[in-house]
C-alpha cells in the first residue's frame, strides 16, 4: 500500500508531515546534570571569577566595576555555600571595601595592588585550579 500525499486534503498532509518530522526528532537525549547546588563546583567557579576580575581590575582605569563583580558573585541566599560560607563572607566584604575605595578615588587607589593580592589569597582557600587568559576580554 502506497501513501500518496498529494491526494490527501491539505490539513491531512500537514498532519502526516508533522508526525513524520516529530518521529525523527525523538530518540536519545543528553543526560542533564543539575550542578546548581554543587558547593564544590560553585567554589571553583567563584575562584575563577575572582582571578579573572582581579586580572581585569589591574588593567582597568575604572577597577571598581571588575571588583564589584566579585562582591555580586558571592552575595545572595540561594548560593550553594557548603563549607565555604566564611570565605565568601570575607571575599564579599573585602571586594565591597575595595570597590567603594576605588569609586571614591574615581579609579585605582594607591594600595589597590596589595588589596587585589589579598582577594586572590582569600580565593586561594577555595578548591580547584584556575587559569586567566592574558588576552583582554571585550
Amino acid at each position: 500500500m502506497e501513501i500518496v500525499l498529494y491526494r490527501l486534503p491539505w490539513i491531512t498532509r500537514s498532519f502526516v508531515l508533522t508526525l513524520i518530522c516529530l518521529a525523527g526528532c525523538g530518540g536519545s537525549s543528553v543526560p542533564f546534570n543539575d550542578d546548581s547546588q554543587d558547593a564544590e563546583k560553585f567554589a571553583t567557579l567563584i575562584k575563577q571569577v575572582v582571578a579573572e576580575s582581579v586580572a581585569d581590575a589591574r588593567k582597568s582605569k575604572e577597577p571598581a566595576d571588575q571588583i564589584r563583580l566579585i562582591a555580586d558573585a558571592v552575595k545572595g541566599d540561594n548560593k550553594p555555600v557548603g563549607a565555604y560560607g566564611e570565605i565568601y563572607s570575607r571575599l564579599g566584604a573585602a571586594a565591597n571595601e575595595l570597590a567603594e575605595a576605588c569609586e571614591r578615588a574615581d579609579g585605582p587607589t594607591p594600595d589597590m595592588s596589595k588589596k587585589l593580592d589579598d582577594l586572590l589569597a582569600i580565593a586561594d582557600e577555595l578548591p580547584g585550579s584556575v587559569t586567566v587568559d592574558e588576552e583582554p576580554r571585550l
